[in-house]
């Protein structure tokens, strides 16, 4: 994990960090990204003063990770599937259907 900068990074609260992202998520969901994740991919965050921390390049390299998780999940379930759809024509080639 690379972590937060905290010399060069715009540090805020988690609370400040979802109100400036879109779609506005709940601090709730910026926690469980942080502490749990979402398909193996963590939010980036610093403890500071008794608070969780995060910042806006956090973020960003957050959405990048899991961007590349979602497209490398997406490009396993295209494989299968044509895996599928290939047995599938050789079923059909076997029982001599056309």
């Amino acid at each position: 994990m690379i972590g937060i900068d905290l010399k060069n990074e715009d540090v805020v609260t988690l609370a400040e960090l979802a109100k400036s992202l879109p779609g506005r998520p709940s601090v709730r969901t910026l926690w469980r990204w942080a502490t749990k994740g979402r398909l193996g991919v963590t939010l980036e965050t610093a403890c500071l003063g008794g608070k969780r921390v995060s910042s806006m390049e956090a973020a960003q390299r957050f959405s990048d990770r899991l961007t590349a998780a979602v497209n490398a999940k997406a490009d396993d379930v295209d494989q299968h599937r044509q895996k599928q759809i290939a047995r599938a024509e050789r079923e059909l080639d076997d029982a001599d259907v056309k």
